[in-house]
């Protein structure tokens, strides 16, 4: 990677025809501005005349009046916007040499892939002025980079409606599968029985939460059915703290898996007894013990080619 800078500038993504088709096909057609408003907002249109044209369609559609020449054109002279959309002939144009109507929804994806596109490269911009900026703390740039991002992601991946035929079709391999395996647990057990009883395991797309009062072995629990679900399930898990460190979490997990009393390692400079009586030993003694004791118990847990 050289020294210099090699940004070059572009012209941003966007496709003016789709953004007409777009429009000229709501003009024959009302019907599509329902289909199109799902997937587009007046600020994906590229050209400024497109997005106050597409602002004053959805008022219209909002006001139960028809949407063509006569009533956009009024609506437009109205709000003094007639000329800077390029008058009523640009208006007339934009229903002349209209392909078919029926693909209008296809014309917004295009439309909506090209606004995209301008988004990503605007994060990406704003997070390059932002490295350049030595002031700023290189913690929030990073930070700030990846929440742009995140937002660009969030919006692409907003939803519409669904039809229940449309989401019984989807279902319906589901229900065969289910019928057919007749397994009790159908997601990622927890490792509980009695709560896979209840929820047939964490299923795909479940967001569960885990309430109690502080103190009360939240985050033991959680860690127990993420490993529960890693080694026993063989599932890719990935855990997140905002309260403990990775070392005490880490340590937690040894503790779990090795059968230890959290209480010696609270107090590891304690050596405990069947007695229950306490005596003091060297540093290095109470480590090798420690690791000894650790070893010893994965292994018995994970078997004798175990790596500890």
């Amino acid at each position: 990677m050289s020294g210099t800078d090699v940004t070059v500038d572009r012209v941003l993504p966007h496709s003016l025809e789709a953004e007409q088709a777009v429009l000229g096909a709501v003009l024959v057609w009302n019907e599509g501005l329902e289909e199109v408003a799902e997937q587009l907002a007046a600020d994906d249109f590229f050209r400024d005349a497109h997005r106050r044209i597409f602002r004053h369609m959805l008022a219209l559609h909002e006001q139960h009046e028809p949407i063509d020449m006569l009533t956009l054109r009024e609506t437009l002279t109205r709000s003094v916007e007639l000329e800077k959309v390029g008058g009523p002939a640009y208006i007339a144009a934009l229903a002349d040499g209209m392909p078919r109507s029926a693909h209008v929804a296809y014309y917004a994806q295009i439309v909506r892939e090209k606004a995209t596109r301008r988004r990503v490269i605007a994060a990406a911009t704003k997070a390059l002025t932002r490295a350049y900026d030595l002031d700023e703390d290189v913690v929030q740039v990073l930070d700030r980079a990846q929440q742009d991002l995140l937002d660009v992601a969030a919006a692409r991946t907003a939803g519409g409606f669904v039809a229940a035929p449309e989401l019984v079709q989807d279902l319906w391999p589901l229900l065969e599968t289910l019928h057919a395996e007749q397994r009790p647990v159908t997601g990622v057990s927890s490792g509980l029985v009695d709560l896979d009883r209840l929820t047939r395991g964490w299923q795909r797309g479940d967001l569960i939460l885990l309430a109690a009062r502080p103190s009360m072995g939240k985050t033991a629990a959680a860690l127990a059915m993420a490993t529960h679900a890693a080694m026993t399930g063989g599932q890719p898990v990935a855990f997140f703290s905002l309260e403990m460190a990775r070392r005490q979490l880490g340590l937690r997990l040894l503790i779990a898996e090795a059968q230890i009393d959290p209480a010696r390692t609270a107090r590891p400079w304690i050596v405990w007894t069947t007695g229950q009586s306490a005596s003091q030993t060297h540093p290095t003694m109470r480590m090798r013990r420690r690791r000894s004791v650790i070893r010893r118990n994965c292994r018995r847990k994970l078997g004798a080619g175990a790596r500890t």
